[in-house]
């Protein structure tokens, strides 16, 4: 997906950036959810781990490609090709 959003000359620094924080948000998230499941219980893990998924699926319907238009801004063709044309 990375090469898709960002192009294919940039792809193997984003790919060591991608799994750099994955390493690094794993050590940390680790720790912080013992903190979570140490204060709230695993009822409250879950809730908040769950808030936070639904608040990144948000967050995901606003993702656009960088440079590339809208779907909005593309106009579709009002005469398309048809079959008695093509031969």
């Amino acid at each position: 997906m990375t090469a898709d959003y960002f192009g294919e000359n940039n792809n193997a620094s984003n790919y060591g950036l991608v799994y750099s924080s994955k390493l690094i948000s794993g050590l940390v998230g680790s720790g912080m959810g013992a903190v979570v499941v140490g204060a709230w219980d695993y009822h409250g893990a879950f809730v908040l781990a769950g808030s936070i998924g639904l608040a990144s699926a948000v967050l995901a319907l606003f993702l656009k490609a960088p440079g590339r238009p809208t779907a909005r801004g593309i106009v579709p063709n009002p005469h398309p090709l048809g079959e008695e044309m093509a031969s």
